[in-house]
């Protein structure tokens, strides 16, 4: 007595034969064209899902640990942030100050400038 049944080989459907890339098949119909904004919303149709089907409410789970996590990660955003403001602020500060000490020198190298032509002029013209 045998403990295995011996099943006959069944034979497979033998596939159509592919003599170049350009012969058509039945797959070809099945693939959408995305053309327009809207095929990509719904590619098997022209209606839109959202108007074809009612919107219901229906209860949302999250896993408590996944909720946590992202609780945790969202106050290290909005304490990240904080922190980047800060340096902003001071960055700008900074930069303020720059351009005051820059505007600073231009004035000095100016008043310089008139001081070394008017030397200039009253020394080196009389001669």
């Amino acid at each position: 007595m045998a403990l295995f049944k011996s099943k006959k080989k069944e034979e497979l459907p033998s596939l159509p034969e592919m003599n170049s890339f350009q012969q058509s098949s039945t797959m070809d119909n099945q693939i959408p064209n995305f053309s327009t904004p809207q095929d990509l919303q719904n590619p098997y149709g022209n209606e839109n899902l959202n108007q074809s089907q009612p919107q219901t409410q229906q209860p949302f789970f999250v896993r408590i640990d996944k909720f946590r996590e992202a609780k945790d990660n969202l106050v290290e955003i909005e304490k990240k942030l904080r922190e980047m403001g800060a340096i902003l602020s001071k960055l700008e500060s900074a930069k303020e100050k720059e351009e005051e000490e820059i505007n600073s020198w231009k004035e000095d190298m100016k008043e310089m400038k008139e001081y070394l032509e008017s030397i200039n002029s009253s020394v080196f013209n009389q001669l």
